[in-house]
């Protein structure tokens, strides 16, 4: 299977809602090489603020490869909550692990996104 393209790089740029680096809320804070650069907004998360420095100017095509590992590795982490209460039918899941199981894989998402991005830079 085939990944599709990813969008140019500015997309998460400029964006005060989203945290550029790990996709959480922005709260504010914001970096950029300079005034006349777009601004890689961010959340209060401090391994976000050093990272949005490291990784401005890293090439879509590397952080899209750096956030398919990270989903992955976010729904091992929901895999292992299902094991955990030995269910595997979604459906079945009841309104609490459900949700449960939702913030088990974004959790791990992000966090395996902050790790690996601390590992690869600087570039």
């Amino acid at each position: 299977m085939t990944a599709p393209t990813p969008p140019p790089s500015a997309t998460r740029l400029n964006n005060y809602l989203i945290c550029a680096v790990c996709g959480r809320p922005g709260t504010g804070h914001g970096w950029a090489p300079s005034d006349r650069h777009p601004i890689a907004w961010l959340c209060d998360d401090p391994d976000c603020i050093p990272l949005a420095r490291d990784t401005y100017r890293m090439p879509q095509q590397k952080l899209t490869r750096i956030e398919r590992l990270a989903i992955r590795e976010g729904g091992d982490k929901g895999g292992e909550y299902l094991d955990s209460i030995q269910k595997t039918d979604l459906a079945s899941l009841t309104e609490d692990e459900w949700w449960e199981f939702l913030e088990r894989i974004e959790a791990g998402r992000r966090e395996a996104l902050v790790t690996t991005l601390k590992h690869e830079s600087p570039f």
